[in-house]
């Protein structure tokens, strides 16, 4: 595996998160979506100081870009990142309808994941990084994104509940 290859797939995650933050807070009425959205913006720029941190050993030469499971869960944060963004790119502008509204077509429609569930793959792989030391993400981090985990872990099993309530099973 390539240095540049990584480089790319660390770019291109990164790329994709900042645009979701910026997609985030674009939704001027977030009321009705699952309470996991309130979590979002928080969990992006944790993954994005983390990919950061990966960055910085790729220019050091202390990351292992010779192991396979950094690709492989790189490649599964790209694909995550890219797919919440897909969505917050559906919610965000203005419209007729509601954020919520459109957030159940999307998940309808596209049989898409929710937003919990994409978050929670893009912080667990981000997680795996980690815990591997592929990354080597400050102890602050490393704590800070476990609970953020288990956050989106319990929002997750509250917007399941609430987002049957409202059509979305």
């Amino acid at each position: 595996m390539s240095g540049q290859k990584v480089e790319t797939l660390l770019s291109d995650t990164q790329n994709s998160l900042k645009s979701t933050t910026e997609l985030c807070n674009n939704i001027a009425n977030t009321e009705d979506l699952p309470p996991v959205f309130k979590e979002v913006e928080k969990c992006v720029c944790l993954v994005q100081e983390i990919l950061q941190v990966g960055q910085d050993q790729l220019q050091t030469g202390t990351l292992d870009i010779e192991d396979e499971e950094l690709l492989a869960d790189l490649k599964n944060s790209k694909k995550e990142a890219l797919h919440l963004n897909g969505i917050f790119k559906v919610i965000a502008p203005p419209s007729e309808t509601t954020p919520a509204q459109r957030y159940q077509e999307v998940v309808r429609k596209r049989s898409k994941d929710r937003v919990e569930d994409i978050l929670l793959k893009l912080l667990e792989g981000i997680n795996r990084l980690v815990t591997k030391d592929l990354i080597a993400a400050s102890d602050e981090q490393a704590s800070t994104l476990g609970e953020v985990m288990e956050e989106v872990k319990g929002s997750g099993s509250e917007g399941k509940e609430e987002g049957k309530g409202a059509g979305n099973t």
